[in-house]
């Protein structure tokens, strides 16, 4: 069922301010994409991963929204997410919807805690 925690996703206001901090810690860049609003940067040092999200255009932190800064979600890997998702569903775990193919390949499957944490099982 679950692997291990595959990488944990913030939001934030500056991408390379957080690249260069991140690699302060001995994060290197890894795989980027874009969407038309944003890049996502994901940066590696050993097995961790951080999935960092970033405006394309400069923003402050009222005009993303408090809740739009910090972390965004925890991704738990799995080896096979349709069966991970039916037996978590029989457990009474709600998702959002059902599991879906992302632009680069990935199926995910987005849920929350008791607390209001985002939660994505990942199947790469």
């Amino acid at each position: 069922m679950i692997q291990l925690i595959d990488h944990i996703a913030i939001t934030v206001r500056d991408l390379q301010e957080t690249i260069d901090f991140y690699a302060k810690l001995g994060f290197k860049p890894a795989q980027r994409s874009e969407t038309p609003t944003q890049v996502i940067q994901f940066l590696e040092a050993g097995q961790a991963r951080l999935e960092v999200f970033a405006p394309k255009e400069k923003t402050t932190s009222k005009e993303l929204g408090e809740r739009d800064l910090g972390m965004k979600h925890i991704a738990i890997k799995v080896d096979d997410i349709w069966k991970t998702y039916e037996e978590l569903k029989a457990r009474g775990v709600v998702f959002d919807s059902e599991p879906w193919r992302t632009s680069v390949g990935n199926i995910i499957a987005f849920f929350k805690d008791p607390n209001a944490i985002l939660l994505q099982l990942l199947q790469r």
